[in-house]
């Protein structure tokens, strides 16, 4: 992976200690990601955000879920938006 062709596209400037750390770091999220690809999401059970509840979901119950009354649901209309809840907490 190339730090410094990354720091030229965010047009920021690291001293080397810092492109280690940052080197380090992107490796570890890489890392993530590629034992995320290996689940088998077809088989597997999986969990929404605890802000709309503990609703288990499977891939059979996917396709029948109604996006519309989801969104009803889960946000609040104001004016001709929907408020949703925040998806990173502070």
């Amino acid at each position: 992976m190339n730090i410094d062709y990354l720091c030229e596209l965010a047009h920021i400037e690291l001293d080397e200690k810092e492109k280690n750390t940052i080197q380090k770091d992107i490796t570890k999220i890489i890392n993530f990601f590629s034992k995320l690809q290996e689940l088998d999401l077809e088989t597997e059970d999986y969990y929404y955000p605890d802000h709309l509840g503990q609703i288990k979901y499977n891939q059979t119950d996917v396709n029948h879920i109604d996006f519309s009354d989801f969104i009803e649901k889960n946000s609040v209309r104001e004016s001709n938006y929907f408020k949703i809840p925040p998806i990173l907490k502070s």
